[in-house]
């Protein structure tokens, strides 16, 4: 009997990991928050039906409208769950809502020039509040944190509220190498093997205008085995990396969130089977890890030890304004990124500091509605 929390249930990926766990019979509660009374009512009655449906044993599910930025009810919340395991899929500004604020020609510029760094106080708003309710709470809980891992993780382990591991991601990328891998060997994909390290930005170039030859400078590292035997240069060359990108998935809340059920469940069955995770114990990125309740632990691949992996995922990490991360938690964009925002909104943030992650975040948000009301006058 185990019960997971959904922090953001009433969202668009909050929704679909209810529906992903409600099929689940290892899963006998679910505890769904949001601030949305309706949405989250009506993703409530869905895991119901989906529970209803696929599964032998009852399904228990519990509501409660939640406003996250309040810390103390977030830690009262996480206090009456007693769940076995968190889920954060709460998000106050989506990324492709700030795509639909900005003008066309604005959003374009922002998004080649900046990319995702400079929008992170967004990202890391809610995320940090559930880790800070959790420690006020008193519990260790294990968490999967959704928004923005591969960038969001790393701040929170730097301040010392470091979720077990993200989802989505470079493990849909992962996902669907080996769905093509197989179709082109005419091979089930239980028969194949991939062993990957990248980083959010892959994921986003994989589903962008960006040439193939952008990999140079953000690079990525994977390996493909049939049956155990490498067969990684069969997918290499830039016909498969193009038929690879065509079928990766375009704003599919089922990828996400597949991902994190997935690795919600291996956390509750303590299942040590390695698997791609992103952005373990507070990584930068995606790699191969072995889950269970007791945490998260990477496993290197030989050809990639820890430290030229961890480099890789540094630079792929510039792809997305991010130039590093400090000790104490702190993102530094890269200039190109910084400037973007200066010279497009007019915001300066060269550092995103965790301290001032909330007043970072009003500020994006009032720069965005400046932005919008420009266009509507």
């Amino acid at each position: 009997m185990s019960t997971v929390a959904i922090f953001g249930a009433g969202g668009g990926v909050g929704a679909q990991v209810a529906r992903e766990l409600a099929r689940a019979d290892d899963v006998t509660t679910l505890c769904l928050y949001d601030i949305n009374a309706d949405a989250l009512q009506a993703e409530a009655m869905d895991a119901i039906n989906v529970a209803e449906k696929y599964r032998a044993g009852s399904l228990e599910v519990k509501t409660q409208v939640l406003d996250m930025k309040n810390e103390d009810a977030v830690a009262a919340a996480v206090t009456a769950a007693k769940a076995d395991v968190l889920v954060q899929a709460a998000i106050p500004f989506s990324w492709y809502r700030i795509s639909r604020t900005l003008p066309p020609d604005v959003w374009k510029n922002v998004f080649l020039e900046g990319r995702l760094g400079p929008w992170l106080p967004l990202f890391t708003l809610l995320p940090l509040k559930l880790m800070r309710g959790r420690k006020l709470a008193g519990v260790d809980t294990p968490t999967v944190q959704i928004s923005l891992p591969d960038c969001v993780n790393p701040v929170l382990s730097g301040v010392g509220l470091e979720p077990t591991c993200g989802a989505g991601n470079t493990d849909s990328v992962t996902a669907v190498l080996k769905a093509r891998a197989a179709k082109k060997l005419g091979v089930p994909t239980r028969d194949l093997t991939v062993r990957m390290v990248a980083h959010h930005f892959h994921s986003g170039f994989m589903r962008s205008p960006a040439q193939n030859d952008e990999l140079e400078t953000y690079p990525w590292w994977f390996r493909v085995y049939a049956a155990g035997v490498d067969v990684t240069d069969q997918f290499t060359s830039d016909a498969f990396l193009t038929e690879w990108r065509a079928h990766f998935p375009h704003q599919r809340p089922l990828y996400a969130a597949s991902s994190a059920a997935k690795n919600t469940l291996r956390i509750l069955r303590d299942d040590p089977t390695i698997t791609h995770v992103v952005a373990p114990g507070g990584l930068a990125g995606g790699v191969d890890c072995r889950l269970t309740s007791k945490g998260a632990v990477p496993v290197w691949h030989p050809e990639l030890p820890e430290a030229a992996a961890l480099e890789l995922l540094r630079k792929a990490g510039e792809g997305d304004g991010i130039a590093g991360y400090d000790a104490d938690g702190g993102a530094r964009m890269t200039e190109r990124a910084h400037a973007a925002l200066v010279k497009y909104i007019g915001y300066d943030c060269p550092v995103m500091r965790p301290d001032e992650i909330e007043v970072r975040a009003e500020e994006l948000v009032a720069k965005l509605n400046e932005a919008a009301a420009k266009v509507a006058a």
